[in-house]
């Protein structure tokens, strides 16, 4: 455990998925829903959009791609960039 600290999120919720562009860049889903990034390695956290992200799977060092649900509507297809 003396490895192991603990993270504050800016918001409650469970985590549904999580995953980094590099050591720095992350982002997270949570169930509540929100989603969240980090840019300094998980020290801070800030909410970027409240939707509902199941997966998210990096396709390259700058581009990361997530099924999710905006609330009352359809399943979509979203993109997140470090550029965007």
């Amino acid at each position: 455990m003396s490895q192991w600290l603990l993270q504050p999120w800016p918001v409650s919720g469970s985590v549904y998925t999580i995953k980094f562009f590099d050591s720095n860049y992350g982002l997270a889903s949570l169930d509540n829903p929100t989603v969240i990034r980090t840019t300094n390695g998980g020290v801070n956290w800030q909410v970027i959009t409240y939707m509902r992200i199941y997966d998210l799977q990096k396709i390259n060092d700058s581009t990361m791609y997530g099924n999710g649900r905006p609330t009352l509507q359809t399943d979509r297809i979203y993109r997140h960039s470090i550029k965007d």
